[in-house]
């Protein structure tokens, strides 16, 4: 799903950014429950926010391997922002989805993390997504 939406808005954006999804060879995806559209809304921040203006965009996403976590990470090369001045609750996507990760620590047992740091270089948002193993 992420990787049509990606596809999707490259084409609306008229090509202004390319995007590379990474899966770390260790994750056998049948095994991992990750809940649907719980990564879209950073990417979708990154291609409205970070790509805007930029001809040459890039947005890489990375799934590494974990034992009781996922570690994400949604990588761009836009403008970037003041990321001491992020108010994860202001935005609506970031604050449903953080809220998703609280109820899915409760039902899996384990912490997640969020960091998101920014420069004029790009941005780079963290998550350590807690998994919950198929039987």
């Amino acid at each position: 799903m992420l990787n049509t939406y990606c596809e999707l808005e490259s084409l609306r954006f008229a090509d202004r950014f390319n995007y590379d999804i990474n899966v770390d060879d260790e994750i056998i995806a049948s095994n991992i429950m990750i809940p649907s559209m719980l990564i879209q809304p950073f990417v979708e921040n990154a291609i409205i926010h970070g790509m805007k203006g930029n001809k040459d965009g890039f947005i890489q996403i990375q799934f590494k391997g974990g034992q009781s976590h996922i570690p994400v990470t949604i990588l761009d090369n836009g403008k970037g922002f003041d990321s001491s001045k992020i108010n994860i609750q202001k935005s609506l996507g970031m604050s449903i989805t953080q809220k998703r990760l609280k109820f899915l620590t409760s039902s899996v047992g384990s912490e997640y993390d969020i960091s998101v740091n920014s420069t004029e270089k790009g941005t780079s948002i963290h998550l350590n997504i807690p998994i919950q193993q198929n039987s």
